[in-house]
């Protein structure tokens, strides 16, 4: 409970990670093959995290429900900071693929990468196109 909670201050804590001096940019581009799909809305950023000793945690950090239009392609930044270990990145999304617009909740595997230094604040850009 502590560690979730020092973690969590460390990821307050990276708001502004343009005054970081290693400041990282990773792009990953997610195919959506749902003809029906219009629409994408992030709504969850998960952060998995591997301890040295064998222990690991998710947190899950809410983002505002963006509506993203499929057939162009945006950009959506997110920011962590990790302490020592390996970290993986999971961003959830829901796109309406089914013909009554309801939407369906995915998870794709965004990032997996060694942090070897704590507060270390990464900026990742995510692309989305059809």
């Amino acid at each position: 409970m502590f560690r979730l909670f020092v973690t969590l201050l460390i990821l307050a804590a990276a708001v502004d990670a343009t005054k970081h001096p290693k400041v990282t940019k990773i792009t990953a581009d997610l195919g959506f093959k749902c003809r029906l799909a219009p629409k994408i809305r992030i709504f969850a950023v998960s952060f998995v995290e591997k301890h040295r000793n064998g222990l690991s945690h998710t947190l899950l950090r809410n983002k505002p429900d963006s509506m993203y239009s499929a057939t162009q392609r945006k950009k959506f930044e997110i920011e962590f900071a990790g302490n020592i270990g390996r970290s993986k990145i999971y961003v959830h999304v829901k796109h309406n693929c089914t013909p009554s617009g309801r939407f369906i909740t995915s998870r794709y595997p965004f990032v997996d990468l060694p942090i070897r230094e704590a507060h270390k604040t990464i900026r990742a850009t995510l692309i989305l196109q059809q």
